[in-house]
């Protein structure tokens, strides 16, 4: 069952919903998602995405919804940080102090120096009419223009750009270059896939998905071999470990076919 769970606490601050009730399934407008408002949709309008519901607040736990930024209180409906108090947030890192008082002990702007303190989660999401739903991670989010593009997003369109990619085979992230920060998309594929693309197709194709779907175009396409990607032991992308393997060279992407000039009878 779904239930929201950080590593920094000893207990779920959310609960899944009562016996014999099924999760909740929220549609979405991925326009306004990306403008971080929670926009209910219809499941038929184009680019309508769900989300399930992580469930209720856990008993003696509260929840907040706050701008990382200003720790500004959000309305319900609006994406902010997820910060959370209550018996279920741990006292703090062992051993390291300064990280604690940061992480665990935040407050908002309207809690003042002498109110209640808070677990910053490093997760987005918001709340609607009572449920926490949870978008994301704050480190992966890549922003572009001012909008919030989430990275598992970019990740499922370029899975199902062509047929035979499997899902979880695509890493999104921002890495710095020298013009700017660039979107990487790394996308694992097998012998099957090739003999049918070349490297060189797939990442337009690939490019083409991300621009169509997410409104945001790649700046580097990475094709490479099954196996390449870091995952954790769950078989989750770990895309922080395959960030530093693209920015110190340590990924080899399939070589693109250099086309071979052909000898034309009588030619000079």
């Amino acid at each position: 069952m779904p239930c929201a769970r950080d590593t920094d606490s000893p207990r779920t601050p959310s609960k899944p919903p009562a016996a014999g009730r099924q999760p909740t399934a929220l549609w979405l407008s991925a326009d306004a998602l990306r403008n971080g408002a929670a926009e209910p949709a219809s499941p038929s309008q184009d680019g309508a995405v769900p989300l399930v519901s992580s469930g209720v607040t856990v008993s003696g736990t509260r929840i907040r919804i706050v701008a990382p930024g200003t720790r500004q209180l959000l309305p319900e409906g609006r994406v902010g940080e997820i910060w959370v108090s209550g018996p279920c947030v741990a006292a703090g890192y062992w051993g390291r102090p300064k990280e604690s008082e940061s992480t665990f002990r935040a407050r908002t702007v309207a809690a003042g120096e002498d109110g209640d303190t808070c677990l910053r989660t490093g997760d987005l999401g918001f709340l609607h009419h009572g449920e926490l739903y949870v978008t994301g991670r704050i480190k992966d989010v890549i922003i572009r223009k001012g909008r919030n593009h989430y990275p598992q997003d970019i990740e499922l369109s370029a899975e199902q750009a062509v047929p035979g990619l499997r899902p979880n085979c695509a890493v999104a992230f921002s890495s710095d270059g020298p013009t700017g920060e660039r979107l990487v998309l790394v996308v694992e594929v097998d012998g099957r896939v090739l003999r049918r693309f070349d490297p060189g197709t797939l990442s337009l194709r690939i490019r083409d998905a991300g621009r169509e779907k997410n409104r945001i175009t790649p700046d580097d396409v990475l094709v490479v071999c099954r196996g390449t990607l870091p995952k954790t032991t769950s078989g989750k992308v770990q895309r922080s470990a395959c960030r530093k393997r693209y920015e110190s060279g340590e990924l080899n992407p399939v070589p693109v076919p250099v086309p071979v000039p052909v000898a034309v009878p009588g030619g000079v």
